[in-house]
């Protein structure tokens, strides 16, 4: 297994490899009572689709992320509040799934399909489950894949469910290009104190279970006031697409291990700083190179990370920005979604070889 080693902050490789050029922030008027947003990557564009109040509204963005078109908005019930958003498509309609919680109901998940124009519903808003964590939504053989809390789910075009399987609950979710999934589930053990001048939890281990169809991998990780480690993770773990198989992060108190889940050979591993707090962190692989997303005080930072176990120099990507997701549209670009106070901004970040830093 390739290991390498890198602060966030420093240029500590200068293999020859992909490098990130950054392109323009684009950013949305205000909008008010933002929610969370998502994309779809869409013929030679992107659908967009964010909360809004007790609403989510989809719209059309070109290749360079400006809006093409006024939004179609799918209504929610009053005081209704959204905290999660995702997108997936057969090709024959648009799926809008979604994090929500009304007054007096717990957190849960709700999913509507849209024409293939996300102009007109076909299949009003339907509770799938409640569940506290983000759902996964993506496609396989002319069907919905939806991964939300405990359950795997197999839905039609018009959110009629074909099977339901039972998994362990995931705090994270993804569901790659061919309709393949990859989930993270988390075991807590306590270990009380029992002595006269102590109380409560000595440790805690935790353990992430990381599944893919042909991979499975667990991470202990063991803090406490008795461990050597006293503080806990900053991040829940998380699973991401990277082209045909998947890519892991475990964001520790003392590093953050990022790792290619593939079975036919040694993947390759980074290990980083660790995820400064607030702990907001994201990520998502083209095949050939990962690009990881964070946040600082005062900055989101990105860095592609490469098959070869190499790393491009850091780059700001927004001040004071946090929300962020990565998308992958094509071999040759990603896509950074990211939120301010009250607007919508994202970057195409290229990819383009040679010994180049990265530039603005």
């Amino acid at each position: 297994m390739k290991t390498k080693t890198f602060l966030l902050s420093i240029l500590i490789a200068t293999a020859v490899a992909a490098q990130p050029i950054v392109g323009p922030e684009v950013k949305s008027a205000p909008i008010d009572v933002l929610g969370d947003a998502a994309l779809l990557p869409q013929g030679d564009g992107y659908l967009i689709a964010w909360s809004q109040r007790d609403r989510i509204n989809i719209g059309h963005l070109d290749a360079t992320l400006h809006e093409t078109d006024t939004p179609f908005a799918v209504p929610l019930a009053p005081s209704t509040t959204v905290s999660f958003v995702t997108l997936a498509t057969t090709g024959k309609s648009v799926l809008v799934v979604w994090k929500q919680q009304a007054p007096g109901s717990a957190n849960s998940t709700w999913a509507a399909t849209l024409a293939t124009d996300a102009r007109s519903i076909l299949t009003s808003p339907q509770f799938v489950n409640a569940t506290p964590n983000a759902p996964a939504a993506g496609q396989r053989d002319g069907r919905y894949l939806l991964i939300s809390g405990d359950e795997s789910l197999v839905l039609t075009d018009k959110l009629q469910t074909e099977s339901i399987e039972a998994i362990s609950p995931a705090v994270s979710a993804a569901i790659s290009p061919r309709g393949e999934s990859g989930i993270v589930s988390v075991a807590l053990k306590n270990t009380p104190c029992f002595c006269w001048f102590c109380s409560g939890l000595c440790s805690t281990t935790a353990t992430y279970t990381f599944q893919t169809p042909t991979v499975t991998k667990n991470i202990a990780f063991t803090y406490g006031s008795t461990a050597s480690v006293k503080t806990a993770p900053t991040h829940d773990p998380i699973v991401a697409t990277d082209g045909d198989h998947f890519v892991g992060l475990a964001a520790m108190a003392l590093e953050t291990d990022v790792f290619e889940l593939v079975a036919d050979r040694a993947g390759t591993l980074w290990t980083l700083t660790p995820v400064p707090l607030p702990g907001i962190v994201a990520l998502a692989g083209n095949g050939s190179d990962v690009l990881v997303v964070w946040s600082t005080a005062s900055f989101l930072k990105g860095s592609l990370l490469h098959g070869d176990g190499t790393s491009s120099e850091p780059f700001d990507i927004g001040q004071y920005a946090y929300a962020p997701k990565v998308f992958v549209p094509n071999s040759n670009e990603f896509v950074v979604l990211y939120r301010y106070e009250s607007e919508i901004a994202g970057r195409v970040i290229h990819v383009q070889g040679g010994r180049q830093r990265a530039v603005r």
